[in-house]
C-alpha cells in the first residue's frame, strides 16, 4: 500500500519465463506494511493478488574503505599482474566500486599455488550479511574464460591464528 497515493502502486516488475518466481525486492523501511503481488503474462492474463503484512529486514551497506586483507594461515594465494586482494574493495568517495580495478591470482600451474585459491579480508566491524554482490570486470570478462569457478563463504574469527579455511 502507497500511504502517499492511499491505494496500491506498481513499485517493482519482475520479467521470468522460470517457473518458480523468486527475487529480492530491497530498499523498504523497516515498518511493518501490507504488500501485494501478482503475476500476469505478455497476454495480460493476470493471476488473483496475494497479499501479506511484511516487516522488511533493515540493511546497511558496509563501508568498503574499512576493508582490509586478513590473511589466514594457508592461504597464501599468488597475485597475477599486480592485481592484489586490496582491489576487491577499491571504491569511489560513495562506495561504489571502480570497474577497472580487479583482484587477479596467479595460476597454480605456473605459480606454484594450489586450489583453491583463498582471499580473506576483515569487513571492519561486526555485520550480519543479508548478501555479497559480485561485480566483474569491465571489459571483455571472458577472454580468458574467467571465471572459472567462484564460490565465496563467510567465515567468523574468533581466534586470529585459524587452521586453513575448508570449503565453504
Amino acid at each position: 500500500m502507497d500511504d502517499a497515493l492511499g491505494a496500491y502502486s506498481i513499485r517493482l516488475q519482475s520479467f521470468s519465463d522460470l517457473q518458480a518466481i523468486s527475487f529480492p525486492v530491497r530498499g523498504y523501511d523497516t515498518i511493518p506494511k501490507v504488500y501485494a503481488a501478482y503475476v500476469t503474462d505478455k497476454w495480460g492474463n493476470r493471476s488473483d493478488t496475494i497479499r501479506s503484512t511484511v516487516k522488511p529486514l533493515y540493511e546497511k551497506k558496509l563501508d568498503p574503505k574499512r576493508f582490509s586483507p586478513f590473511a589466514l594461515a594457508g592461504n597464501e594465494t599468488p597475485i597475477l599482474g599486480g592485481y592484489p586482494l586490496t582491489n576487491l574493495f577499491d571504491a569511489d568517495a560513495a562506495g561504489n566500486p571502480n570497474l577497472g580495478s580487479f583482484w587477479h591470482t596467479g595460476d597454480p600451474a605456473q605459480t606454484g599455488g594450489t586450489l583453491p585459491q583463498w582471499g580473506t579480508f576483515s569487513l571492519g566491524t561486526y555485520a550480519k550479511l543479508s548478501r555479497i554482490k559480485v561485480t566483474p570486470r569491465d571489459f571483455n570478462i571472458f577472454i580468458h574464460n574467467n571465471p572459472k569457478l567462484f564460490l565465496y563463504g563467510v567465515l567468523l574469527l574468533k581466534d586470529p591464528d585459524p587452521s586453513p579455511p575448508g570449503v565453504c
